[in-house]
C-alpha cells in the first residue's frame, strides 16, 4: 500500500522510520518562503525497488527536492543531550537534491523516500490568502508473470494548507555569514585559483548563501590563515595583488573588485576582510604572495614576526591599508567592510593582539573590528570593539555589549544549546533566531559555509561520503553545503537556519506595531520557559524546543500579524 505523508521542514524523516504526527500546513507572510516534506513509503514491490512519479497541483510558486540520506559515522562529540533527532551512526538525512526534470523517483520497498518542497523560493510578494499545494505520487501498473507478482497501478495524494497572511517581512537586520572557503572549490572542482571556472563557482555558492540569509562573505585579500598548522600553507586565494619596489608596494585591486561586484550581485552587503594576523595569537603574519624583480613568491608568512611596529609587515600595513580603504570608498562599500585581526585569541595572546591593533588601528578608524573569542576582558578592555563569543560563554556578553555578534562552534553541541549538526532536529537549529531576536544580537559566525578539509586543512574530504570529515568531526560540522556536479547542493540544515533569520524578521514586524514587551509575551506564553531561560537552566542560550512547539510558536506569531 502506498502512503504519502506531509511533515513539517523541521522534522528529520529516516529511511527506516514512519512518521507519526499529522501536518496539515502553515502560515507565512507574503514574501516569506515556506517549507514543508512528504514521505513515501510502500509496501507493494515484489523486487526491492521500483518507479514511481510525482505530480503537483497549487498556484503557488515551488521548487521540490528529494532528501537524501548520508553516512554519519561520528553523530555526537561523545556527550550528548535528549535534543538529537539520533546519537548512533548510520544514514543521516540532510542533502537536497533538485527532484529529475521527468519527475520519477525511485521508491524501496520497506524504506521511507521523501521529498522537500519550499513554497515561493525567490520570495515574491504573493497575494494573501488561503492556498492549497497537493502531492501526488503514482505507482504505474507492474505487469508480472506470475500474480503474486502483479502490482496495480496507484495513486496517491497528499494536500496541504499554505495561509499567507496580508504582511509583508521586515528588511533582514542580522548580519550573517560563514565562511566561504575559495581553496575548497578549487580542490573539489580541479579548477585554478580565480579562473573563469573558479568565478561561475563562486557566483553559484554565494548566490545560494545569499538566498538564505547570508548577508556577509569571508573576503580572501589574503589567504585566511585559518585551520592552518604552524608552518603549513593553504592553497593561496589572494584577491590583491602585491609588487615590491623599492619605494615600497604596488597594489592591484581589480580581482577584489570583481568579487565584490559579483558578491553583491548576489545579494550581500557586508564583507570580512580575511585576518590580518595568524589565528591562535596574532604572532605571524597570514600568507601574502608578491611580485619582486619579475618573480612570484611568498612575501610573508609563519616566519614574518608581525607584531614589531618597526618589522616590515608593519611597514606593508601601513601601505596596505590606505591603498584599500581608497578602493572601499571608490566602490561604494565603505565601512561595511569590516576587519579582523586573528581568529579566537585567547588571554595568553592578549599582548600579541594589542600590538598588532596598535599597528593597525590608525588606518581604520570609522571601520569595525570584530573576532571570534570567548574571554569578556579583550571587551572590557576596549581591546575589541566587536566581541563575537560562542554560545556556549556568551552569558557574560549578553546584556552588557551593545550589539553582540554570536557564533557556533561545533563543540557547542549539549546541554541544549542550539546547533546545526545533522544529528540534530531542524527545531534545534532554527531556534536559535528567536534567541537572537531575544537577546538583541546584531550579527551570527560560523566558521564554514563549505570547508571540505579535515581539521587544521590536512587533507580534502568528500562530504557525500564522509560528512563528519573522514571522523575529524561531527557530521556537518564544517559545512552547510554539498558539492554538486556543477554547484552547490543545499542541505535541510542551510533551510532551516534561514526559518530561524525569517522568525526573527517575523518577530520584528510585531513587535514594531504591538510592541516589544507584546512580542516577548506572545514567546513565553507559546514556548514555556524560553523567556526565562538563564534563572531555569543557568544560561541565556540554553533552550530547546520540540517541533509541536516551534510550529505553534510561528501559527500563533502569524495569527497575531495577522490580527493587527
Amino acid at each position: 500500500m502506498l502512503k504519502v505523508i506531509p511533515q513539517s521542514s523541521l522534522y528529520r524523516p529516516f529511511h527506516d522510520a514512519v512518521p507519526t504526527a499529522v501536518y496539515t500546513g502553515q502560515s507565512a507572510l507574503r514574501n516569506e518562503p515556506l517549507s514543508f516534506q512528504f514521505v513515501c513509503l510502500t509496501e507493494d514491490f515484489v523486487d526491492s525497488a521500483g518507479d514511481a512519479y510525482v505530480s503537483v497541483e497549487t498556484n503557488l510558486p515551488y521548487e521540490i527536492f528529494e532528501v537524501r540520506q548520508v553516512s554519519v559515522m561520528r553523530p555526537t562529540y561523545g556527550h550528548s543531550d535528549p535534543y538529537y533527532a539520533r546519537t548512533t551512526p548510520g544514514l543521516y538525512p540532510d542533502p537536497l537534491t533538485p527532484l529529475a526534470e521527468n519527475r520519477r523517483i525511485r521508491l524501496l520497498r520497506d524504506a521511507a523516500l521523501t521529498l522537500w518542497v519550499t513554497v515561493n523560493p525567490g520570495r515574491q510578494v504573493l497575494d494573501a490568502g488561503e492556498y492549497t499545494f497537493t502531492l501526488s505520487v503514482e505507482i504505474p501498473e507492474i505487469k508480472a508473470p506470475t500474480p503474486q507478482e502483479y502490482v496495480p497501478a496507484q495513486k496517491v495524494s497528499a494536500p496541504v494548507t499554505v495561509r499567507i497572511i496580508d504582511a509583508v517581512l521586515s528588511e533582514q537586520e542580522l548580519i550573517y555569514t560563514n565562511w566561504f572557503h575559495c581553496d575548497c572549490l578549487c580542490t573539489r572542482y580541479g579548477c585554478e585559483m580565480f579562473d573563469e571556472r573558479h568565478w561561475e563557482l563562486i557566483e553559484k555558492y554565494v548566490r545560494l548563501a545569499a538566498a538564505n540569509g547570508m548577508n556577509m562573505i569571508l573576503t580572501p585579500c589574503f589567504t585566511p590563515p585559518l585551520d592552518t598548522p604552524v608552518g603549513a600553507e593553504r592553497m593561496t586565494a589572494q584577491l590583491v595583488d602585491v609588487t615590491k619596489t623599492a619605494d615600497g608596494y604596488v597594489f592591484g585591486f581589480d580581482k577584489l573588485r570583481r568579487f565584490l561586484r559579483l558578491c553583491e550581485d548576489c545579494g550581500v552587503r557586508y564583507f570580512e576582510h580575511s585576518h590580518l594576523f595568524t589565528q591562535w595569537g596574532a604572532a605571524h603574519a597570514p600568507k601574502v604572495m608578491g611580485t619582486v624583480d619579475g618573480e612570484y613568491h611568498l612575501l610573508f608568512g609563519w616566519d614574518t614576526d608581525a607584531i614589531d611596529p618597526d618589522g616590515e609587515y608593519a611597514d606593508f600595513l601601513r601601505q596596505y591599508l590606505p591603498a584599500l580603504i581608497a578602493v572601499l570608498e571608490e566602490t561604494g562599500v565603505g565601512n561595511r567592510l569590516y576587519f579582523h585581526i586573528s581568529d579566537e585569541p585567547g588571554l595568553a595572546h592578549m599582548e600579541a593582539y594589542r600590538k598588532a591593533l596598535d599597528i593597525i588601528q590608525p588606518y581604520i578608524k570609522g571601520y569595525h573590528l570584530f573576532e571570534a573569542l570567548s574571554n569578556f576582558e579583550f571587551y572590557r578592555t576596549g581591546t575589541v570593539e566587536i566581541p563575537v563569543p560562542a554560545t556556549n560563554h556568551a552569558d557574560p556578553f549578553i546584556g552588557n555589549v551593545p550589539g553582540l555578534w554570536l557564533y557556533y562552534t561545533g563543540f557547542a553541541s549539549y546541554e541544549g544549546y542550539s546547533n546545526r549538526l545533522i544529528s540534530m532536529p531542524g527545531e534545534r537549529c532554527r531556534v536559535m533566531g528567536l534567541q537572537m531576536w531575544y537577546h538583541d544580537i546584531k550579527g551570527f559566525l560560523q566558521w564554514a559555509y563549505n570547508f571540505w578539509y579535515t581539521r587544521l586543512s590536512e587533507h580534502p574530504f568528500d562530504p557525500w561520503i564522509s560528512p563528519d570529515a573522514d571522523s575529524y568531526y561531527v557530521g556537518g560540522t564544517s559545512f552547510m553545503v554539498y558539492p554538486g556536479a556543477d554547484g552547490p547542493v543545499p542541505s535541510m540544515r542551510l533551510f532551516n537556519f534561514a526559518e530561524g533569520i525569517d522568525d526573527m524578521r517575523a518577530l520584528a514586524y510585531y513587535a514594531e506595531r504591538a510592541g516589544r514587551d507584546k512580542a516577548d509575551a506572545l514567546l513565553g506564553r507559546t514556548l514555556p520557559g524560553f523567556t526565562d531561560s538563564v534563572e531555569a537552566h543557568g544560561n541565556a542560550l540554553r533552550y530547546c524546543p520540540d517541533e509541536a512547539g516551534m510550529l505553534a510558536f510561528r501559527e500563533a506569531l502569524c495569527d497575531a500579524i495577522a490580527a493587527l
